[in-house]
């Protein structure tokens, strides 16, 4: 993989009475520069395409101290304060201090470089971004788009057109299979940053992330995906339906239990199949969550008093039965249709304002409203109460401050 960029680096080092100039080359290194996240892997800088990263590192023992900064696993300076250009992406910064006598210290951390206005900007969609050794591809543009001549992929690059805002090119024939840079470039020679694509010259797997359901079919998207032989979540066999070259559905039989497990798929030369990650490249293994959860809606609302989710009102209490759960996957806001959100409380409720936790509108004592925290699942066990809220007016969600994303039934 290369990594696009130019650096321009400074290096001071003063000598005062600060204890740090006076440590011998013996003693372990420290890293004192506090703009470092501490404890947890967090963002360092989030600057825009056009201004350089700079950067600081003060160490202990400076005399006997070099300090390395490789953005993404490659070295791109190296001193206590460097200045470097980057091209706009999500990088992994990982700072390491090396004494005299080889005694280590590091910090990791992100960095975001936005693009600039007027840049190229292409879209994350994870199924553009695996793609095969001279294959035709595409990728949408979502701003920008016909400044774009060529597409570069690694150290190589392919000649683009343009149309409708896709970008359409061939990969390059001799790239190896991998986790790339792609970049693209205008017609003048400047280049723009992508994100990453992952090339795969055997069978590969959109995703390192699945969720499926015991039970029931799944699918999965991919390239190469017709010499797939088996595919195992944990310990369990999921029998292949149908594969194609991009698509393989599969099933969860019925004695799979809930839980977290790896899924791992082979073809059919006995090789492991790998899963494309975004952050991460090709691995060897997809995080899957088994559940018995039925999806009955995904996409984006956020409701106001005065504007309800009403699009299960109807259909959603006939699926209902006592015992059951349903789950509302929501996120707090900062604002909702240009208001901002000071509180963020949801509720389910039927057309009379009823809750249907209690069964009670809010002037009645209380419709059971909760408070929305940053992003989670609430739970709403299915009781006598409930279906007869439900079953006299449908179902309704209202509140204010969050977004639904996805409701669930078990």
């Amino acid at each position: 993989m290369m990594l696009l960029a130019a650096s321009t680096i400074f290096t001071s080092c003063e000598k005062d009475e600060d204890p740090f100039f006076t440590a011998s080359e013996d003693d372990y290194p420290r890293i004192l520069s506090r703009e470092f996240p501490d404890g947890k892997l967090d963002y360092y800088a989030n600057i825009e395409r056009t201004a350089k990263f700079v950067g600081e590192c003060i160490v202990t023992p400076a005399d006997y101290t070099t300090v390395s900064w490789y953005f993404n696993g490659t070295k791109m300076a190296e001193g206590t304060n460097v200045e470097i250009d980057l091209l706009a992406n999500e990088y992994t910064l990982f700072v390491e201090a090396v004494t005299t006598k080889g005694l280590k210290t590091s910090r990791t951390c992100l960095v975001k470089v936005r693009p600039a206005e007027g840049d190229p900007v292409l879209d994350t969609d994870p199924s553009v971004r695996l793609v095969e050794p001279g294959a035709a591809a595409s990728v949408k543009a979502t701003a920008n788009a016909e400044k774009v001549v060529k597409v570069k992929i690694g150290d190589k690059e392919a000649d683009a057109t343009v149309e409708d805002g896709v970008i359409k090119y061939t990969v390059p024939a001799d790239l190896t299979e991998g986790y790339y840079q792609i970049n693209t470039e205008d017609a003048e020679g400047k280049v723009y940053g992508g994100g990453y694509v992952n090339v795969a010259t055997s069978p590969a797997v959109n995703g390192a992330s699945n969720v499926v359901k015991v039970g029931n079919e799944f699918t999965l998207s991919g390239v190469k995906l017709s010499e797939v032989a088996e595919i195992k979540v944990g310990d369990l066999v999921c029998p292949i339906v149908e594969a194609t070259e991009t698509t393989i559905r599969a099933t969860v039989p019925e004695e799979g239990k809930k839980g977290n497990y790896d899924m791992v798929i082979t073809d059919k030369a006995g090789k492991t199949v790998k899963f494309a990650d975004l952050t991460k490249g090709l691995l060897e293994k997809a995080k899957t969550e088994v559940t018995a959860e039925t999806v009955v809606w995904t996409g984006s609302f956020k409701p106001d008093w005065g504007k309800t989710f009403a699009e299960l009102k109807e259909s959603l209490p006939e699926k209902l039965k006592k015992g059951m759960t349903l789950r509302l996957y929501v996120t707090e806001v900062a604002e909702v249709d240009g208001k901002e959100a000071t509180y963020h409380i949801a509720t389910v409720i039927n057309g009379a304002w009823k809750g249907m936790l209690t069964g009670k509108t809010d002037e009645e004592g209380g419709r059971g409203d909760k408070v929305v925290t940053g992003t989670m699942v609430l739970e709403y066990k299915i009781d006598d109460t409930a279906l007869s809220v439900v079953d006299n007016g449908g179902i309704e969600v209202t509140g204010f401050g969050f977004e639904l994303t996805k409701v669930t039934i078990e």
